[in-house]
């Protein structure tokens, strides 16, 4: 008794040429399936750079939004301190000079943010040119930082300078990091906006 040979994986003969599929047939097919895969793929990966592209704006906005408002508080604040210094520093003095810094020292305060600013934005500016905008724009607002902590801390030394001239040096320093993180915020707001909103920014 012959055991029956099972048919698993044969192919069934063709009865014409017509019905057999050829390579011809089937290869457009699976173009077809390519290029449907491919136009997917895409769609894809321009949500995923559009998202990317918004976050990267609103971050951008952000912190460069952040850096003009401490820029502009900084550039503007000279008066205060000023004021502040004089019921400080010259409480005991007598008649109209009483809570009054003298011109010599107000006038030596109130231009350093000024005068740090003009350098920061030709040696900054050109440095963002040359090596990137994004890390010379960190390096300025680091200085900032840096520089404001240390004007925090100025005080009069027993023999040497006073007060104000170390709040003068640290003062240059911090206008140096303003002068510098100006306008690469701006540049880098701009930059990193979409094209429909560019303008707004």
């Amino acid at each position: 008794m012959k055991v029956p040979r099972l048919a698993f994986g044969k192919k069934k003969a063709c009865a014409g040429v017509s019905e057999c599929p050829s390579a011809a047939n089937i290869k457009p097919s699976i173009q077809e399936i390519d290029l449907d895969l491919l136009q997917r793929q895409q769609e894809l990966d321009g949500i995923n750079d559009e998202t990317r592209s918004n976050w990267e704006m609103i971050r951008s906005f952000l912190v460069c939004g952040a850096a003009f408002f401490a820029d502009a508080y900084l550039m503007f604040s000279s008066n205060i301190i000023i004021m502040i210094m004089g019921y400080v520093y010259y409480n005991d003095a007598e008649g109209a000079a009483r809570n009054v810094v003298p011109n010599k020292w107000s006038t030596l305060v109130k231009v350093a943010v000024q005068v740090g600013c003009l350098l920061g934005q030709l040696v900054l500016g050109r440095l963002g040119d040359k090596f990137g905008r994004t890390g010379v724009f960190a390096m300025g607002a680091i200085l900032v930082i840096i520089s404001t902590v240390g004007a925090s801390f100025s005080s009069s030394t027993v023999r040497g300078f006073n007060v104000f001239i170390f709040l003068f040096i640290w003062l240059v320093f911090v206008g140096i990091g303003v002068g510098g993180d100006y306008p690469l915020a701006a540049t880098i707001t701009s930059e990193y906006a979409n094209v429909k909103s560019r303008g707004k920014m």
